[in-house]
């Protein structure tokens, strides 16, 4: 097999190029985005799952028809990084708005969410990594799992109606990711989505509230990161009271009815 080898080197905050051939994965799933040494081999197999939907599921892939129909989400792009421009950053476990590390100081990002690693991860860490344009090609500030082998998770608290994701793959695109919505109950439904390059858009809304979605890593080890999250809380249909009539007033309305139609009927006679 034609091994393609790269050599990288870093300190803290160094900004690394890396030039890569489209069409390649990453073989092992140990290695990681921080990693001195990186190997990549062709592309693995997908372990694709069988779609299935139980909770009044409706996936998109089309951003502007989503925002269209979610105008009042909220945006997390992940600007607020302490990560330089064009590096890449191992985090601590979870990315959320009370992070404090390198990569996001306490409020760095919105409130409403966390990102981490679905157990069981890959040892020897669970880190999660951030990267900022241009490093290695990305156009978004983009975070996911540190190691290849392992798969992300957003939880949403307070629970979410939809919410939306642009997947990428700097590496290997395109990749295919397996991804399960769940609600307080359990699952709610699974699906599939590509991890591109330049990343693409895949969303989910639900009759009922989202509280956890769980990116799974196909192959694993395909290095799936992400970028652009939103979400938005349950929308509700507006109701309209209907006021009523307490026995007077209704009453009334009868005999307001009756006059009526007795003026009708001299007028027409």
């Amino acid at each position: 097999m034609r091994r393609n080898r790269l050599t990288i080197s870093f300190v803290t905050f160094v900004a690394v190029g890396l030039a890569l051939t489209s069409g390649l994965a990453m073989a092992d799933a140990n290695q990681n985005y921080t990693d001195g040494d990186l190997e990549l081999t062709e592309p693995a197999e997908p372990l694709h799952i069988n779609p299935t939907i139980a909770g009044g599921l409706t996936f998109w892939n089309d951003r502007t028809a989503f925002e269209t129909a979610f105008p009042a989400n909220t945006l997390e792009d992940f600007t607020g990084t302490l990560v330089p421009a064009n590096n890449v950053l191992a985090c601590g476990p979870t990315i959320s708005s009370t992070s404090n590390d390198g990569c996001f100081a306490p409020g760095g990002v919105v409130d409403g969410f966390e990102m981490g690693v679905v157990p069981p991860f890959t040892p020897p860490t669970e880190d999660m990594v951030v990267a900022t344009p241009p490093f290695l090609g990305v156009d978004c500030v983009t975070v996911g799992p540190n190691t290849f082998g392992d798969s992300a998770y957003i939880d949403f608290d307070p629970p979410v109606g939809q919410m939306g994701i642009m997947n990428s793959n700097p590496l290997a695109a395109p990749t295919t990711i397996n991804i399960e919505v769940f609600g307080a109950g359990g699952s709610l439904g699974t699906t599939t989505a590509d991890a591109t390059f330049p990343p693409s858009f895949w969303g989910v809304s639900s009759d009922e509230p989202i509280t956890r979605v769980e990116f799974v890593d196909s192959a694993g080890s395909n290095s799936d990161l992400q970028c652009d999250l939103q979400f938005g809380l349950p929308q509700t249909t507006p109701v309209i009271e209907v006021p009523t009539l307490d026995k007077a007033a209704l009453a009334g309305l009868v005999l307001l009815l009756v006059a009526a139609g007795l003026v009708a009927v001299r007028r027409f006679n």
